[in-house]
Order: C-alpha cells, then structure tokens, then sequence
C-alpha cells in the first residue's frame, strides 16, 4: 500500500488524486476557515486535512484487511476524519449509529 503525504498521493486512482488536490488547494485558499462544524466543536481546514491524513496512516499502519471499514460511534470530527481517510484509502466507510436499537 502507497502512503499518502501532504501534497500527493503516488500510484493513487484519479478520484484519491482529485481529492487530495482539492484538499490541497482549499488549505491554501482558505487555511483558517471553519471546514466542519462536528459534535465535539469546529475544525479548520488545515485541521481537518492533518486529522484526516493521521487516520489513513494509522488505517494503512493497522493493516486493515478487507475494503470495508465500519465506523461506531457520534458524529465528531475524528468519525468524520475517518470517513474521509477511507474514501482517499479506497475502503467502504460504513457509519454505525450507537443509538440505532438492536435489531
């Protein structure tokens, strides 16, 4: 598996590509902007991207088998950083709801 820098994604897809460009150039655009508004409070662009990127590391890190990845747990930005290191990842992220009742 390839690991991802700040500024590229090599032997990436296109979508991984277009993502991190467009990641790239909205931190430079716009470095203190409020990119998320999450349960546990606002994140700027740049924190957002740096978060997003010590996800897919610690994703790539762990080794995780298989293309899907669920996710348990309250809509805060380290969820949501998560999900999008899966999408730039090539997982399925699969948000879980804890308060969904057993079935």
């Amino acid at each position: 598996m390839n690991r991802v820098g700040h500024s590229d994604l090599d032997g990436a897809g296109p979508l991984e590509r277009d993502y991190q460009r467009g990641l790239d150039r909205g931190a430079r655009t716009a470095r203190d902007d409020t990119a998320l508004v999450a349960a546990d409070g606002p994140r700027s662009r740049d924190a957002l991207r740096a978060l997003t990127i010590a996800k897919l590391h610690a994703l790539l890190d762990a080794g995780v088998p298989g293309s899907r990845v669920a996710l348990f747990g309250a809509p805060t930005a380290d969820m949501i950083a998560t999900y999008l290191a899966c999408i730039i990842g090539g997982y399925v992220a699969i948000p879980v709801d804890p308060a969904f009742p057993d079935a």
